[in-house]
């Protein structure tokens, strides 16, 4: 690690131990890394096997499924009582995966997606004419077709930003992705939650044909498409070890459906839950002394399937109030600490997220190491400067 003050340095477990998993998860503020060694474990082939249950079944079945599987994700889907389940495991050399004959094609697990999609598409289409038929009928307005190709008025043109679309052809949309056509659908009407919720629901129709078994390398198994742009929010929390796990994870979980329905966000899906072992860096949110601790990460998303300028600000809105609504309500409770690359400081929450990360980081041997590696703060940014101010002092 190349620090300002102290040149190159060399860190690792057994060499200056203290400051080795300090740096390990450091943001940037103790030095550059240049250079890594990795410890490495040889490729695996893995056999997944995805399904679909209910929320009481992932209750009831919950601790087992932690306790037998090397990985487990969850994807929860809003406004059901669905939750796709997605065990993976090493496949021993020449054992072959469980014989399992899907009764849906590709074709078949995209029907109900495609379908939808039409019928949303013809609705919106018709609500736009006819909005573009009422606007051409005002006196000195231009007709409809100079409306639609965007010479319209600014009021008439944010009226018509989400609802002019051409509905696709059947060439057109076998195209498509499901995560593309989840784009298409949900740019009709984004925060709308009760469209919102009718895309989940075609979501969860779409994972049941999906179930079955995979194999394949680790890299190609444990990576998943997740659909274009979007806003994330992740956070991990404590949820005890393998032998005793809380069952915390799961009343988060069931907490944070209830909030989104209570409060009418319009929360696509997945929400996507997983689960890791502790880590020894001590800036991590997974960070613990305790071997064998486990800890579950949750992320909450919104996609921006759109273009449009005014339409993202008014996504972008809504998570950001979807986010202070499970902060505010869930995180406190559940020792729950947001992913430092997902991190987003807003300017009414900076002085509360500055004490609550001083209760569980070592703040002060972070900023001990900061003013003897870098005094000047050559390393440091606004981020930096308002999460872990220095004291005046040090800084003079």
């Amino acid at each position: 690690m190349v620090t300002p003050a102290k040149g190159t340095l060399e860190l690792s477990a057994e060499k200056d131990s203290d400051l080795f998993y300090l740096a390990r998860c450091s943001l940037g503020m103790l030095g550059v890394v240049a250079e890594v060694t990795l410890q490495c474990v040889p490729v695996q082939k893995l056999l997944e096997h995805t399904f679909v249950t209910t929320k009481k079944e992932v209750r009831k079945r919950h601790k087992n499924w932690l306790q037998e599987n090397k990985h487990l994700r969850y994807m929860w889907i809003p406004d059901t009582d669905c939750v796709v389940v997605v065990k993976c495991n090493p496949l021993p050399e020449g054992k072959q995966p469980p014989v399992f004959k899907s009764k849906y094609s590709e074709e078949d697990r995209l029907e109900p997606v495609r379908s939808f999609y039409k019928q949303c598409a013809l609705k919106h289409r018709a609500a736009a004419e006819g909005k573009l038929g009422d606007e051409s009928k005002a006196p000195g307005d231009k007709d409809a077709k100079s409306l639609a190709s965007g010479s319209s008025p600014s009021s008439v043109k944010d009226g018509l930003a989400s609802l002019l679309l051409e509905v696709l052809s059947d060439d057109e949309l076998a195209q498509l992705s499901f995560t593309e056509l989840r784009d298409k659908l949900l740019a009709m009407d984004p925060l709308n939650y009760e469209h919102v919720m009718q895309v989940n629901k075609v979501e969860a129709e779409y994972w049941k044909r999906c179930e079955g078994f995979r194999v394949g390398w680790t890299d190609e198994i444990l990576g998943f498409d997740c659909g274009g742009q979007q806003w994330v929010s992740e956070v991990c929390f404590p949820v005890g070890n393998f032998k005793k796990p809380t069952g915390e994870d799961i009343t988060y979980m069931e907490n944070l459906l209830d909030l989104i329905k209570k409060n009418g966000i319009p929360a696509p899906a997945p929400i996507e839950q997983r689960w890791s072992v502790r880590s020894r860096s001590l800036l991590s949110p997974a960070s613990s002394p305790v071997d064998g601790s486990i800890f579950s990460w949750v992320g909450i998303i919104m996609y921006l399937p759109t273009d449009d300028a005014k339409q993202r600000e008014a996504i972008t809105n809504k998570f950001m109030e979807y986010r202070r609504t499970a902060q505010r309500k869930l995180w406190d409770a559940y020792e729950a600490y947001e992913h430092w690359a997902k991190l987003e400081v807003e300017a009414d929450d900076k002085e509360w997220l500055r004490k609550r990360l001083s209760k569980s980081f070592p703040i002060d041997k972070l900023n001990k190491a900061r003013k003897e590696l870098d005094p000047n703060c050559i390393l440091s940014n606004d981020i930096i400067d308002q999460l872990f101010p220095l004291p005046m002092e040090e800084t003079s």
